[in-house]
């Protein structure tokens, strides 16, 4: 809800539920960060250019949050079949073994260049099935396939990964370099990817996300938001 020029932090509650479960990646609107609760946009642009624009940038940020699927090559396209999902009594507990499945039967289809939120209450399943688009868990009975790739096939864990990014809600799990640029370069430093295009891969996904000003300095004294937007633009 947009009223009188004010642009209100408790006014836009769908905004607020992607930025917070994006662990607040969504900081600004319009290029202009809220330093306060209250940011008066009526000297910017008029409501009619203000909302797409938002909305836009949320939705880029928030599929990030969700899963980064990239085409290599291929259809680009992950397939969760009949997926169940438990946590293994020996990591969670002798209660986990008497609760209920996590995941239950759960199947859907991303296609290449879809944007997708998976919406849902605290312990609903939301996290737990995006980490298993790329391995990080395995079902406990059905299937998930990343460009035809099952997950369950260790052979295929490393190129699945490549091809499936995920952002953690805290930052500071996912900086291992001092100097921001230098962690946004990590993972194609790692692949082999030759200098020249780690310079144009860093440059663009700091773009991507308005980071740019901030590509030499330090990580840890970026704050929370900036480090998401960092975390995102890594796994870009």
């Amino acid at each position: 809800r947009l009223s009188d020029g004010v642009y209100g932090s408790d006014s836009v509650s769908a905004v607020g539920v992607a930025a917070h479960e994006a662990g607040h990646a969504v900081q600004h609107a319009v290029g202009v960060v809220a330093r306060d609760e209250r940011m008066d946009l009526s000297q910017q642009r008029s409501h009619e250019e203000i909302i797409p624009e938002t909305l836009k940038n949320v939705q880029r940020m928030w599929y990030t949050v969700v899963v980064d699927c990239l085409s290599w090559g291929g259809a680009g396209m992950i397939e969760v079949r009949d997926v169940s999902f438990r946590y293994d009594a020996a990591e969670d507990g002798a209660r986990a073994a008497e609760a209920p499945g996590v995941l239950s039967g759960v199947s859907l289809t991303i296609a290449d260049g879809e944007f997708l939120a998976i919406v849902g209450h605290n312990g609903s399943g939301k996290s737990t099935l995006a980490k298993h688009l790329n391995a990080l868990l395995l079902p406990t009975a059905g299937q998930v396939l990343v460009d035809g790739m099952d997950t369950r096939d260790e052979a295929h864990t490393l190129e699945i990964r490549r091809r499936v990014g995920l952002v953690f809600q805290n930052p500071d799990n996912q900086l291992v370099t001092t100097i921001v640029e230098e962690d946004v370069g990590f993972g194609p430093e790692n692949l082999g990817v030759p200098p020249q295009e780690i310079r144009q891969r860093v440059d663009r996904a700091l773009a991507d996300v308005d980071m740019t000003r901030f590509a030499a300095g330090a990580s840890h004294a970026l704050s929370g938001g900036q480090k998401q937007r960092v975390a995102i633009a890594r796994a870009l």
